[in-house]
């Protein structure tokens, strides 16, 4: 179970370097398939959570959505297995894009 938005992030960069970014002599594949199980697991709930909602409290743009936005950001890079398997989340993400907040951080030059 995911305690924190801090553990969420981790289990996505820890499976994208062992996955993707180390090279092959470096890579551990156990450790990108336990990240990569852990992060999925806390798409899970973060999917249930968003079903019907806007934003995470209240349908309100709050610190709790904050607080996730880089875990969020990870998820387009990260890309599992099933991109059809987390459409609450797709649509947050795009929610989330579209903020100006979020344009000037993560598309620099938008805005």
């Amino acid at each position: 179970m995911v305690t924190s938005e801090t553990e969420f992030t981790n289990y996505q960069n820890i499976y994208f370097w062992h996955a993707v970014q180390l090279p092959d002599a470096d890579k551990r594949p156990q450790v990108a398939e336990l990240n990569k199980r852990k992060a999925l697991e806390a798409y899970d709930v973060l999917e249930k959570e968003l079903e019907g909602k806007t934003y995470l409290v209240n349908d309100t743009f709050s610190a709790a959505d904050i607080a996730l936005v880089y875990g969020v950001a990870i998820f387009k890079f990260v890309q599992f297995d099933d991109p059809d398997r987390y459409p609450n989340v797709r649509a947050y993400y795009d929610r989330l894009a579209e903020r100006p907040g979020w344009k000037d951080t993560f598309q620099p030059g938008s805005t």
